[in-house]
């Protein structure tokens, strides 16, 4: 197989890139940590010993041995802490680790220590550090990390739209989120007008906050009805969150031209 520079891949890197994106982005996890978990947990439960070659563990999931989808989700496992590699080419199986054993087994509700292995596991993947590292469990409008990554940390577009959708939802089922974001279904509930000015310029609202606890604030930005822009700052955006704001869009745009051409 041939990367995206026409450069042979050997299966060994290209299970371990099976997360790359347009062959651009720094790997990040395929699928969030629940569905890792659950991977980890129908593996376990369909070999009889601790080991199995990746065909096996297509069987178990019941994916293709030369699947992308296989690849993929064993990346994700690996990324999460759950495998460890036993031997390499042809000859090469995925064992799953302690940690993966522990969250499975430990069924007590409320578990401390299975919530802790959860919430590791959550930050171990690379991309998932560097997110945390930034921003802990109060993350910003998602304009201002998708910025960042692309800007700064390599990412495909498409790629850090992916890794953060993922990421979210790995934070709130590791219980590590924070509560000054709107869910997607709060945003759409937020009543907004949709009519322009007089002189067909973009109507911008200022939103105030839902509630004390709630400290999100949004902008709307109207261009006719059915086209608008909702911005969400984690708190008063100031000169700089407005400067990356400015230097993703020219980001976009360049994108746009250069397609076009």
């Amino acid at each position: 197989m041939l990367c995206s520079r026409g450069r042979k891949m050997n299966p060994e890197t290209q299970l371990e890139g099976a997360s790359t994106r347009e062959g651009r982005s720094p790997n990040y996890p395929y699928i969030p940590l629940n569905e890792a978990i659950a991977r980890a947990a129908k593996l376990r439960k369909g070999i009889t010993k601790n080991e199995a070659r990746i065909a096996t563990a297509g069987d178990v999931w019941k994916l293709g041995n030369k699947s992308s989808g296989l690849r993929s989700i064993i990346a994700a496992l690996k990324h999460f802490g759950f495998i460890d590699y036993i031997g390499s080419g042809t000859e090469r199986k995925i064992k799953l680790t302690d940690a993966a054993h522990r969250i499975i087994l430990d069924d007590r509700p409320d578990s401390p220590e299975r919530n802790a292995l959860i919430q590791k596991a959550a930050l171990l993947p690379k991309a998932h550090a560097l997110l945390w590292e930034k921003w802990k469990a109060e993350l910003p409008p998602d304009v201002e990390i998708i910025a960042q990554l692309t800007l700064d940390e390599g990412f495909s577009q498409s790629g850090a739209a992916e890794l953060l959708a993922e990421y979210k939802k790995t934070l709130e089922f590791a219980k590590l989120t924070g509560s000054v974001n709107m869910s997607d279904e709060d945003s759409d509930k937020v009543e907004t007008s949709s009519s322009q000015t007089q002189s067909g310029n973009p109507k911008v609202t200022p939103l105030a906050p839902r509630s004390s606890q709630q400290a999100a604030i949004e902008e709307r930005i109207v261009f006719k009805p059915g086209q608008e822009i909702s911005l969400r700052f984690a708190s008063e955006p100031d000169a700089y969150t407005y400067k990356s704001l400015i230097a993703y869009l020219g980001f976009r745009l360049k994108q746009i031209e250069q397609s076009d051409e």
